[in-house]
């Protein structure tokens, strides 16, 4: 991730903004910089270019406690001591943040949220995503007594401002979309960012065919109703990750063959699912771990070039030796015959 185009003198980019960012995160430095999720690490470092001195900010406000972030909170906040009282320190997805703000920093002023100025940020917010941006807002609270939880104070927050990460598209991944096409593999996204963000992701990477459907909107659906639309869709936005398991059924429902594909510990679940439901080959498949990581052995299966993704079921001499599609991505390392590791199985 990086943050560009940012005026740190700015009321936008603010120090109480880039303060918060850098406290209500959990990346770690080491000697080679920066570690932990991506997301965190572009913040600390966008904190670190303005001037911001960590060191010196834990010191002077040492953290007491977390309510880490989860995909059904959608937001995270840690307790900090500062002097005689105690600061609430809290960022996550906009609508959210702003939901439990009654107040907004516009330079040295705080002015109270109205339905108007919240129209504005959430504006704000839209235009950001519609950039292919994933937006992430700051807010903060003072506090006179320590709270059971963060999270039990998690409201009338005073709202600092967005910032608007870019995670650019590889630029093998329209291709590697254009290949999947071409094999007769449809591809849909399922992500949990805001669904402008989604749809500008979608259109990037060529995936320009159907609808975006909200994670509030597939929750109201049945299984039933969602299988009779899953086909309309391209992609799913503010997703938690049981609406994963619930997608893949869904496209199962209306006879499609499917295969998931997923980096984190969040997509377990629907991966976990896919294999168990992928009968044909369950004696190839061997889950790693909780990861999602899986092993599937298969005799004499060619490794190919890193983009070659799509494989048809058969070895080298053209002989079908499992049925089905298989998506994976490649050990570029592997000899033929070895066990190549996978995020996916479908048969």
């Amino acid at each position: 991730y990086e943050i560009r185009n940012c005026d740190w003198s700015s009321d936008v980019c603010s120090s109480d903004l880039l303060e918060t960012c850098s406290l209500c995160n959990d990346a770690r430095w080491t000697e080679s910089g920066f570690t932990g999720d991506p997301l965190e690490v572009a913040l600390m470092n966008a904190a670190a270019r303005a001037g911001i001195d960590r060191h010196r900010l834990a010191a002077e406000r040492p953290r007491l406690d977390e309510s880490a972030f989860d995909s059904g909170r959608k937001r995270m906040s840690t307790l900090h001591g500062h002097g005689d009282h105690l600061e609430l320190h809290v960022k996550g997805a906009p609508e959210v943040i702003l939901a439990r703000s009654s107040r907004a920093r516009n330079a040295e002023r705080v002015v109270p949220i109205d339905d108007s100025l919240r129209a504005v940020l959430l504006a704000d917010a839209d235009s950001m995503a519609r950039r292919g941006l994933r937006t992430i807002a700051v807010a903060e609270r003072d506090l006179a007594d320590p709270p059971r939880s963060p999270a039990d104070e998690e409201r009338n927050l005073t709202y600092l401002g967005l910032v608007g990460l870019s995670d650019e598209v590889r630029e093998e991944v329209p291709l590697s979309v254009a290949d999947a096409r071409a094999a007769g593999v449809r591809t849909v996204m399922v992500t949990g960012d805001h669904r402008v963000t989604a749809s500008a992701v979608a259109d990037a990477v060529g995936l320009d065919d159907g609808k975006v459907m909200h994670g509030t909107e597939l929750r109201r659906l049945s299984l039933e109703d969602l299988a009779e639309s899953v086909g309309d869709q391209r992609a799913f936005a503010r997703v938690d990750p049981v609406d994963k398991v619930k997608i893949v059924e869904a496209w199962r429902r209306q006879g499609a063959t499917v295969a998931m594909t997923g980096d984190g510990v969040n997509d377990a679940l629907s991966l976990s699912f896919v294999l168990l439901k992928a009968d044909a080959v369950e004696p190839q498949v061997q889950v790693l771990d909780m990861s999602g990581r899986v092993v599937v052995r298969l005799a004499g299966a060619s490794t190919g070039p890193a983009r070659r993704f799509v494989w048809d079921g058969r070895d080298e001499t053209g002989q079908r030796v499992a049925p089905g599609v298989y998506l994976y991505r490649i050990d570029a390392n592997a000899a033929a015959g070895d066990a190549t590791q996978l995020h996916t199985v479908s048969v």
